[in-house]
């Protein structure tokens, strides 16, 4: 069975998409659980950007095929929160932003 450390060196070789830094550096990744046929992990990202989520799933999953011969793996995507609302990140003092 293949250790979590390898897991981890092996999704190090991801970039996330955009920048040039890996997705392990990027510390999106929250949990690993293996068994001999199955990989599920989970991931927290802070963007909903359909696009990106996509490209990371797949990247995970053929590279992880690739490099472990396990057919079976689950992705999870944890979205955290965004505070968008920018009647709450108003600036003391300031009416207007151009």
């Amino acid at each position: 069975m293949i250790a979590k450390k390898e897991i981890i060196d092996i999704l190090k070789t991801i970039k996330y998409p955009g920048f040039s830094r890996d997705i392990v550096s990027f510390g999106i990744i929250k949990e690993i659980e293996i068994n001999e046929s199955y990989i599920s992990l989970t991931i927290s990202l802070k963007s909903n950007n359909q696009n990106v989520i996509k490209e990371l799933k797949n990247d995970i999953n053929s590279i992880l095929v690739k490099k472990t011969n396990i057919k079976k793996i689950n992705i999870k995507v944890d979205l955290e929160e965004i505070d968008s609302n920018f009647q709450n990140n108003k600036i003391e003092g300031i009416k207007k932003i151009i």
